[in-house]
């Protein structure tokens, strides 16, 4: 029986407007599937370099609800919460196992909010 290819989801992370981080600093990207389940992942948003999470799902996810919030925060905290997100629909999924989506913006705002 042949095992099937997970699906990925790329999700950059744009920090540009984030001036005093340092290496420790994280957040989290979690994202939730059209059947419930959850897939997340810490990002190390520190340095120059720009962030990317990857969130990988064992079958098709449909539609998904992602959201960015603190890395110290529960997946579900974040995915209730009202912060930084997108959703992507379940019809992107139908010829690509792999997506990238646009950046998510993480501003001054939310990084204030997160840090408290």
């Amino acid at each position: 029986m042949a095992t099937q290819d997970p699906f990925v989801l790329k999700v950059p992370l744009d920090h540009r407007e984030l001036t005093d981080l340092t290496r420790s600093d994280k957040v989290k990207v979690v994202a939730r599937a059209a059947d419930g389940s959850t897939s997340s992942t810490t990002v190390t948003v520190g340095g120059r370099d720009a962030s990317e999470a990857e969130l990988v799902f064992k079958a098709n996810p449909g539609r998904l609800k992602v959201a960015v919030g603190p890395a110290e925060a529960d997946d579900h905290q974040i995915l209730d919460a009202d912060t930084l997100g997108i959703n992507v629909p379940a019809r992107m999924w139908e010829d690509l196992p792999k997506l990238t989506v646009a950046p998510i913006k993480i501003g001054l705002f939310h990084w204030g909010w997160w840090k408290r």
